[in-house]
């Protein structure tokens, strides 16, 4: 898969560093979101230029509803979903 083009949508800073550096490598942009508000507004603007959208699910319902939209409006798009787990938590 040639990506030109990925929307991202994560509260996480290394994360979005990892996987900028990853696919700027390949030539890729990387359209930054750390609001769900601003990722749709981008979604439906530029859903045609598109490539590949990435949401972290620590943004809970925010990413069901980034998910929603994305099947409405451009079912083709290629998804990752992520989250982190904290695995330093009390048992």
């Amino acid at each position: 898969m040639n990506i030109r083009l990925a929307l991202l949508l994560t509260r996480d800073t290394n994360f979005e560093k990892l996987l900028g550096e990853a696919l700027s490598r390949s030539g890729a942009n990387i359209l930054t979101f750390h609001t769900l508000d601003d990722a749709l507004q981008t979604l439906c603007g530029r859903s045609q230029e598109l490539d590949l959208a990435v949401i972290d699910f620590d943004h809970g319902c925010h990413g069901m509803t980034l998910l929603e939209a994305i099947n409405a409006c451009c079912k083709t798009l290629p998804i990752l979903v992520v989250t982190s787990s904290d695995l330093n938590h009390a048992a």
